[in-house]
């Protein structure tokens, strides 16, 4: 049946998020939530690493995120040179 989420232990750290993505709920690591989240604030933020190659019209030194990418060595944080 489940726990409600009223009934759910209480913890002051966390190892995932739940969220939601096209519809269906999934499993967020942290360290993923971070990124993407800190790529909103300073930077683009992508799915694809492919997204990120085709659009540099974005200050050097900012940080941009791909979080989605399939090939999941992709997905993380990269920082503009040049």
């Amino acid at each position: 049946m489940g726990v409600n989420t009223v009934n759910l232990e209480q913890a002051n750290f966390i190892d995932e998020f739940l969220g939601n993505r096209d519809g269906s709920t999934v499993r967020v690591p942290a360290s993923m939530a971070k990124m993407q989240l800190a790529a909103e604030t300073a930077g683009p933020n992508y799915e694809t690493r492919d997204e990120l190659y085709a659009d540099l019209d974005w200050a050097e030194g900012v940080l941009s995120a791909v979080w989605g990418d399939s090939i999941e060595a992709r997905r993380g944080v990269y920082r503009k040179v040049g």
